[in-house]
């Protein structure tokens, strides 16, 4: 009874442990996943401004082109000041963008960001940034099933102590005897 209640609460106080460090660190990297979006959403924003001052879509499109460079980034989509799309970045190719917000909710995987386009004060319209969870998902993944790893490695290397410590009592009393 007591190496399994001992095995027991090691196996308990090693899941606890890496559970707590997973939930930190995928805390920290969904902040810096979307503070990494924010950033290229406020330099496309800037990049595609001129364009949208001067109403040149093509040329707001072919600045958002430029956003494949990032694998991440899924879709952006420029509104102008009058909420109408002006022009659209979808990497997985031409498609016609979901703007309803209740539609989004549906959209899971996906973090939006929102930055003004801005021409010094004067708010020209919109850019919605659409970037991926999916390397989040899988560093979380990595990341639990390391730590499942780690407490049966611990497990398993507590089971073996508790063995040889119950060898030993036994060998001791077996001298006693």
């Amino acid at each position: 009874r007591l190496t399994r209640a001992t095995l027991q609460s090691t196996a308990l106080a090693l899941l606890v442990a890496g559970m707590a460090v997973n939930v930190l660190v995928y805390g920290w990297s969904s902040a810096t996943l979307r503070g990494q979006a924010e950033l290229q959403a406020a330099i496309a924003a800037d990049g595609i401004a001129p364009a949208v001052l001067f109403g040149d879509a093509k040329a707001a499109g072919e600045t958002l082109r430029l956003l494949k460079a990032s694998s991440d980034i899924r879709q952006a989509i420029v509104l102008d000041v009058t909420g109408h799309v002006f022009a659209v970045y979808d990497a997985a190719g031409p498609a016609t963008p979901l703007l309803d917000a209740a539609v989004e909710q549906g959209r899971s995987g996906l973090i939006e960001v929102r930055e003004p386009v801005l021409q010094g004060r004067e708010r020209l319209g919109e850019l919605r940034l659409r970037v991926s969870e999916e390397p989040l998902r899988r560093q979380t993944a990595m990341l639990l099933a390391a730590t499942l790893l780690s407490a049966l490695l611990g497990l398993v290397v507590s089971y073996a102590r508790v063995r040889r410590v119950r060898r030993d009592v036994t060998r001791a009393e077996d001298e006693l005897n």
